[in-house]
């Protein structure tokens, strides 16, 4: 029988080179990558994730996300490593219904992929399918490359597609992400930045964000480009920018993006939570700014799966409250230097009551749309906004809503 990680620790001791997995279902738990090694996948050669949650040993790097949930084992597991690759037309399972709720092992959750303190790291053409946890978290990570792989992942909650945390110099092309959670997401939970990304000639389907910054947002993000994709579907949102925990976001571009359907084209948001995710102090409120959004199209829906509950007392949210642009800073904090030009969207309207007579603040919440309540715009909603510049946008509604189009209060 072919032994993984015999092969690969036996590859590294011999100074590196490619590991070739053949043909055949191959059940592990975690497997550990080298510095210089390849793991090559032949086709039809499939990895699947053992359903005992002690074939996952705990691991020194783990942190509680954004849902309180601890996170760090893996799959296949890579940690101060180098010039280490996952190449190949094979699969990567998860067994995720396994650790599904209810199940017993639901906290014990492993990823399927994890990069940490690594760099020179490339992942081509391999499928990965039904992670119990995240799919790919990188974490603290340089100089990465992702190109062409396969993602379809939805049996369990938090079935993130790509996770992009504290890194520098990565860049994600031509790959086909469809998660049960966002994406392709952005994150900070060590107080170093995530900066350098690259997103382009993706094809991106969600049950939550497609594309998403924060809402784990400790250390700065920034110099980010997320170009030239295709957003099949956003169940809650095309693209979130978010700063939650201190962070400062800045350099964000955003260009020539194209959306099938999502129930809300683009959010930015700046809170106060202040959340920390490792041995670090709480950090005061962050940043927003320089952000670039030139070449939106497509079309906005209303919700399919139940809306968030608003977490106010007696407060409802209906399907079409948030659907619209929404800008969203802090009243003495405005997000700073937002540009949107080359804009076509067409909303659902719909709205035959009212908005809400106060929308709250909630500075120090978790930072979705849900908990806003009816806002008072169909097409684009804007508060605590400095230098907002707009040109060339068309926005159109597919139904009469009694609210107004565009609806803008302390923005400059």
């Amino acid at each position: 029988m072919f032994d993984i990680q015999k092969e690969i620790d036996l590859c590294a001791a011999n100074g590196g080179g490619v590991v070739t997995v053949p043909a055949g279902n191959y059940h592990s738990g975690t497997v550990y990558l080298r510095s210089n090694v390849t793991l090559h996948l032949a086709k039809d050669a499939v990895i699947c994730g053992s359903e005992n949650p002690d074939d996952y040993p705990a691991v020194q790097d783990k942190f509680c996300d954004g849902a309180d949930q601890e996170r760090g084992r893996a799959l296949i597991l890579a940690e101060n490593v180098s010039n280490c690759a996952i190449e190949g037309d094979g699969i990567i399972s998860g067994s995720s219904k396994a650790f599904a709720p209810g199940s017993g092992k639901y906290d014990m959750r492993p990823m399927l992929l994890r990069f940490v303190n690594s760099s020179n790291i490339r992942l081509t053409d391999i499928h990965l399918r039904d992670s119990a946890a995240w799919t790919c978290h990188l974490r603290g990570c340089e100089k990465v490359k992702i190109e062409r792989i396969n993602i379809f992942c939805h049996t369990n909650h938090n079935n993130d597609g790509i996770d992009v945390d504290s890194c520098s110099d990565v860049e994600i092309t031509s790959c086909q992400i469809d998660s049960g959670d966002d994406a392709v997401c952005l994150k900070s939970t060590l107080d170093r930045p995530c900066e350098n990304i690259l997103i382009h000639a993706c094809r991106l389907r969600s049950e939550a964000a497609t594309f998403k910054i924060g809402t784990e947002t400790y250390g700065d993000i920034r110099h980010v480009v997320f170009r030239n994709n295709t957003i099949v579907d956003g169940e809650m949102g095309a693209i979130k920018i978010f700063s939650a925990d201190g962070a400062n976001v800045s350099d964000i571009e955003i260009s020539n993006i194209e959306i099938t359907s999502a129930t809300n084209p683009l959010f930015i948001r700046l809170g106060a939570r202040g959340r920390v995710y490792s041995d670090c102090p709480a950090k005061n409120c962050g940043s927003i700014r320089n952000i670039r959004i030139d070449g939106l199209h497509g079309n906005i829906r209303h919700h399919a799966l139940p809306i968030r509950a608003a977490h106010l007392p007696g407060k409802q949210t209906p399907e079409f409250s948030h659907n619209c642009i929404s800008l969203m800073g802090l009243p003495d904090k405005a997000l700073e230097n937002i540009q949107l030009d080359n804009i076509d969207l067409t909303f659902p309207g719909g709205a035959d009551e009212p908005a809400w007579e106060t929308i709250p603040e909630r500075a120090d919440g978790y930072p979705e749309l849900g908990y806003y309540g009816i806002l008072p715009a169909s097409c684009f909603y804007g508060r605590h906004v400095k230098n907002l510049q707009t040109g060339r946008i068309t926005s159109r509604l597919a139904a009469a809503d009694c609210r107004q189009k565009n609806f803008f209060t302390d923005v400059n």
